[in-house]
């Protein structure tokens, strides 16, 4: 059978599909964030900034931009966590 898809590729391309699902949701969570918290991990993970950098952006001394990285983390810890058990539990 020519047309037929390899394993391999099937695969690849459910893992793509997975990895693109997944980034949909971090990035709804992520917009539930209050605006100093997803300020603070949006410049620091996608536009790879140094919590320097941060500080100099939003005015913010740099112990305070470690500590909205570290409150965002948890609290969108804690939303997808959520989320994941809402989903398993029937």
């Amino acid at each position: 059978m020519k047309d037929a898809v390899p394993d391999t590729q099937m695969a690849t391309a459910l893992d793509q599909l997975e990895e693109k699902e997944i980034a949909g949701i971090v990035s709804g969570e992520l917009l539930t964030l209050p605006d100093k918290y997803r300020t603070a991990l949006t410049l620091f993970y996608t536009e790879e900034m140094s919590y320097e950098e941060i500080g100099e952006i939003t005015g913010l001394p740099v112990g305070t931009v470690k500590s909205h990285l570290f409150r965002a983390r948890t609290l969108l810890r804690e939303k997808l966590v959520t989320r994941l058990r809402e989903e398993v539990t029937p």
